[in-house]
């Protein structure tokens, strides 16, 4: 009798609408679809790569030139200033020096400090522009042999002083190259022995202009220290 009063019972239960579905949520969008993140920046470089360059022309000294070119370089610097005052040294390592500073990515500033001589010139001509602080001056000279003791023979002595002509001509070509003299006029400037000030080196186009050196604030200077 219990059984058919519960099956009564659930027969007679009022029908019941179906639940609706539970909403599927989105799926996830495709990651290709985000928009792109945006670039760091990168921080600028400060202000200014200054060099100071007051030692002869020798091996030690312009290698670690070169290196701190290269330092600037890998920097980010664009423009490197050379801050120069030398006495000359070998004439084959002030070549070397200007042909890689030539073939560098970067703009180079020459500043004459005080005196620039003999095979340094090559160097300061290096630059895209040059400058000299008031009462600097530059000294041209004819090459010189230095001999320590030797015995020289005529054929030696001969390639010797061919050497000597070949690397006089070299610098003579770069220096009427820079500045738009003639070779001859420079080959004068060399056989003369002559002295340059300021004046007279802006009229002969060695320099752009006569200034005072001033490093800007957060400028990063560099101290060539190798000598010899």
């Amino acid at each position: 009798m219990a059984r058919k009063i519960l099956r009564k019972r659930l027969v007679n239960r009022p029908n019941v609408p179906p639940r609706p579905p539970r909403p599927m949520a989105p799926a996830p969008a495709h990651r290709g679809a985000l928009p792109p993140r945006p670039a760091r920046a990168q921080a600028a470089p400060p202000p200014g790569y200054y060099i100071g360059f007051n030692a002869r022309i020798e091996k030690r000294s312009t290698d670690q030139l070169l290196s701190l070119c290269g330092e600037a370089m890998r920097s980010g610097y664009p423009e490197v200033n050379i801050c120069m005052s030398s006495t000359g040294g070998l004439l084959d390592v002030a070549h070397y020096v200007y042909n890689v500073l030539e073939a560098l990515p970067l703009r180079i500033v020459t500043h004459n400090l005080f005196t620039v001589q003999s095979a340094a010139i090559l160097l300061f001509m290096c630059g895209d522009e040059r400058y000299a602080v008031p009462g600097a001056s530059f000294f041209f000279h004819n090459p010189s042999l230095e001999t320590q003791a030797q015995r020289l023979t005529g054929t030696l002595l001969n390639e010797k002083l061919q050497t000597i002509e070949d690397e006089l001509a070299r610098s003579t070509l770069v220096y009427a190259a820079k500045t738009g003299r003639s070779q001859e006029q420079v080959r004068r400037w060399q056989e003369n022995d002559t002295t340059m000030h300021t004046a007279t080196a802006a009229r002969n186009r060695l320099i752009q202009a006569v200034k005072p050196l001033v490093l800007p604030k957060g400028a990063v200077f560099q101290q060539v220290t190798a000598a010899g």
